[in-house]
């Protein structure tokens, strides 16, 4: 199952006018990840030209915004060692999850930064209205961060694994605690667990678990 997939809001809205406050909408965000993605790998004279290159290739017309909005991310100081040596871009993970009752995940990890012993994962939003605070964040996108951090706990085992939403509108670095996700991943679990029930009880009632045995995740790359 994907990430995104485990419940809970994921859109803010505006306090003011009640409304989606997701931005450019999907087309926008997809530019974003698209050049927060590939422009690192190049000089910054090249850049013009690289998303020039992905503005043809992906057919998009209006592309200013989003490449103004990216390269002052890059640019800014705080946030250089994101994109620096050691930070993997569009990283694909899996894993059997214990605290998803053993269901299996597949996503997608926006920028994963490995220093030694630390390990970092980011994940971008490009929302116009950014959080003041952690407990501003929609419930449904910390599940998803949780999911991510239980997964990355699989792969790079005795590491210290850190989550952090980079916010693209004001290029806010928002790091969420061990202890937050887990509790959002936990109320994922019981969600999912009355989901099963109420499929089971009408006509299964007595027969056991009918998802099968749960296996150990798989062991990844230690890099």
């Amino acid at each position: 199952m994907n990430p995104s997939g485990l419940g809970g809001d994921k859109v803010m809205t505006s306090q003011e006018s009640g409304e989606d406050s997701r931005g450019g909408g999907i087309e926008f965000g997809l530019q974003v990840h698209a050049l927060l993605e590939h422009l690192p790998r190049h000089p910054k004279e090249e850049w013009e030209r690289v998303a020039e290159r992905i503005r043809r290739t992906e057919g998009w017309s209006e592309f200013e915004s989003a490449y103004e909005l990216s390269t002052n991310i890059l640019l800014t100081p705080e946030l250089e060692y994101l994109f620096g040596p050691g930070s993997l871009a569009e990283v694909p993970i899996s894993a059997e999850l214990d605290e998803l009752d053993g269901r299996r995940i597949y996503g997608i990890i926006d920028r994963l930064v490995v220093s030694g012993d630390q390990v970092l994962a980011v994940d971008y939003k490009t929302n116009a209205d950014v959080p003041e605070t952690i407990e501003d964040i929609p419930d449904g996108l910390i599940r998803q961060m949780g999911a991510y951090a239980a997964a990355l706990e699989k792969v790079y085992q005795g590491r210290e694994i850190s989550m952090a939403i980079l916010w693209t509108a004001n290029g806010s670095l928002m790091t969420l605690g061990r202890d937050l996700v887990r509790h959002h991943i936990g109320k994922a679990t019981a969600e999912l667990a009355e989901t099963d029930n109420r499929a089971i009880l009408p006509g299964l009632a007595g027969t056991g678990d009918t998802r099968g045995t749960v296996q150990a995740g798989e062991a990844g790359p230690s890099a």
